[in-house]
């Protein structure tokens, strides 16, 4: 309303000065200089509002997807992740209250506790904004969706930054890894994005998801997630970094990204307390990971099913292919199609040897589930390791391998496998346990695949002790 008045009285003043020209001639001098008197003043008083006319009909354009929402614009960032935190929260919380709201981000780092998202809002990142994760400070992720949100879009071109380089304590030369802060678990490291008991949400637009110090992009127990074109980057020396993490999830997509961490890139799980996890789509994305490029598990404790890897490129990786299934899950119709992979070793401490495909079914305590109707078609690539299907427990079945074509070459700084390695105890299904062929603690030679992560290095001169599985 208040922009069609004040275009209102704009045309309406103009059409008044265009009158008093036409009307000059025919009325007397005295009445024509009050008229010009009053003509000029009203066309004044409305010039002088064009600046608030523009402004408010910039702020109408249609930003969040629904014509005439404004966009609720941030900048500049302060210092404080206190005066930041409320700044953006307050702004989320209005869009969300108006219905089918935005907020825009602008150019600057902004550290911030934690940003909870609600419904019908949309936020944007614009280029060179940055949200930064505060060590110890914010909490289990620096964006969060939900619990409950419906209708949310989150879009680049910015970043959600997690300081993961300010997080550690102390690193390995041998592992290649750092030690986080607070690792025994009594503070919280964060992700970058969280989707939490959520449906009908959006990632879009380049958004970077950069340096977090736990899972990059985490999901959990959350429907109708499609995600295209982000940009998910972790330091190759922090663990836990995963990169996109969808658990008991509904209808996942990720399309035309870009996945480089350092432990599993994409990480489907499937947790009994929130329900299976069914019908992922991933096409077109890039991984490196120093672990396992695509892991299934460990957390395998209900159905996983429908699931899609398609057009997905696997370069200098530790793992590539990877299902670790561990619990009561079954997991069901996995389609692998027109992968390229490049695997090689990597320090011990990391998930993975050099392998290309790691499939074992091996439970922890419990009995497994079984892995049924499983396809690998177009799969090409070079490997420092062969590759791995195991169905240790009797849980494999209905696997098909269609022009697969591998190439076994050693290239990498780790090719002659890591050192020390020790044979594991003997591995339980039931009361059916099937023992290492050597003593347990052995030393024996270091290729081949693992499914169990190893444990530090010994110190030098040392004989394995026993129960020390390398």
């Amino acid at each position: 309303m208040m922009e069609a008045k004040n275009c209102f009285d704009f045309y309406s003043s103009f059409n008044f000065f265009i009158i008093c020209c036409f009307i000059q001639p025919v009325l007397p001098a005295p009445t024509m200089t009050k008229l010009w008197t009053l003509a000029i003043l009203f066309l004044s008083a409305c010039v002088l509002r064009l600046p608030r006319l523009a402004t408010s009909l910039s702020l109408s354009k249609d930003v969040s997807g629904v014509p005439g929402t404004p966009c609720i614009a941030i900048t500049k960032p302060s210092s404080s992740y206190e005066v930041n935190t409320r700044r953006i929260q307050r702004a989320l919380d209005t869009a969300s209250t108006n219905g089918q709201g935005c907020v825009s981000i602008g150019k600057g780092d902004y550290p911030v506790k934690a940003l909870f998202v609600k419904s019908n809002t949309k936020l944007t990142l614009q280029a060179d904004a940055k949200l930064v994760n505060v060590i110890n400070v914010t909490l289990v992720s620096i964006v969060q969706i939900g619990p409950n949100a419906d209708n949310v879009t989150i879009e680049g071109p910015g970043t959600l930054y997690g300081n993961a380089e300010h997080g550690w304590e102390s690193w390995n030369a041998y592992d290649n890894r750092m030690a986080p802060y607070n690792d025994d678990g009594s503070a919280p490291r964060t992700h970058c994005l969280y989707v939490v008991n959520s449906r009908n949400v959006v990632v879009r637009g380049g958004l970077r998801l950069h340096n977090a110090t736990d899972w990059t992009f985490r999901m959990d127990n959350s429907s109708n997630i499609y995600v295209d074109d982000v940009d998910i980057y972790g330091d190759s020396r922090f663990p836990n970094n995963d990169g996109f993490d969808p658990q008991s999830c509904v209808n996942v997509t990720l399309v035309n990204s870009r996945i480089n961490v350092a432990d599993d890139g994409v990480c489907p799980k499937a947790d009994a307390s929130m329900g299976p996890l069914t019908n992922l789509y991933v096409r077109n994305v890039t991984i490196r990971s120093k672990s396992h490029a695509i892991k299934f598990g460990s957390n395998t404790d209900t159905l996983m099913s429908n699931i899609v890897f398609d057009n997905i490129t696997i370069w200098d990786s530790n793992g590539g292919m990877s299902i670790q299934q561990r619990s009561q899950g079954d997991i069901r119709n996995v389609t692998w199609s027109n992968i390229k992979v490049e695997t090689r070793y990597e320090a011990a401490r990391w998930w993975g040897n050099g392998e290309w495909l790691g499939i074992t079914n091996s439970p922890r305590n419990l009995p497994c589930g079984t892995i049924r109707n499983m396809t690998f078609v177009n799969i090409t690539g070079r490997s420092e390791n062969g590759g791995l299907l195991s169905g240790l427990s009797g849980g494999v079945a209905g696997v098909t391998f269609e022009n697969v074509h591998i190439k076994i070459a050693a290239w990498s700084n780790w090719s002659t496998g890591p050192e020390p390695c020790c044979a594991n105890g003997p591995i339980c299904v039931g009361a059916k346990c099937v023992p290492h062929p050597v003593q347990t603690g052995a030393r024996i030679p270091c290729m081949g695949t693992r499914d169990y992560r190893p444990s530090p290095a010994l110190p030098s001169g040392l004989e394995c002790p026993e129960g020390i599985g390398r």
